[in-house]
């Protein structure tokens, strides 16, 4: 997962990470129940539980280019 971040953030896979940074604060667990949910959110959520969504990735050399292999 950090690979994948770090492709598309456009950072270096080797790049050393900052140790200054610090974590973000908890998140309160009590969540406003008047917050909206769109259907296509719901329908989203509904089919990553089911495991429905593939992702694809290409690979990225060390330049940062996509290698298309294709052949």
């Amino acid at each position: 997962m950090d690979r994948v971040l770090r492709r598309s953030l456009g950072v270096s896979e080797t790049a050393p990470t900052d140790n200054t940074v610090k974590p973000a604060p908890p998140v309160d667990p009590k969540l406003p129940s008047d917050i909206p949910v769109d259907d296509e959110m719901s329908n989203l959520a509904d089919e990553m539980q089911r495991n429905q969504i593939e992702f694809e990735m290409e690979e990225i050399d060390e330049h940062g280019n996509v290698v298309h292999d294709e052949l």
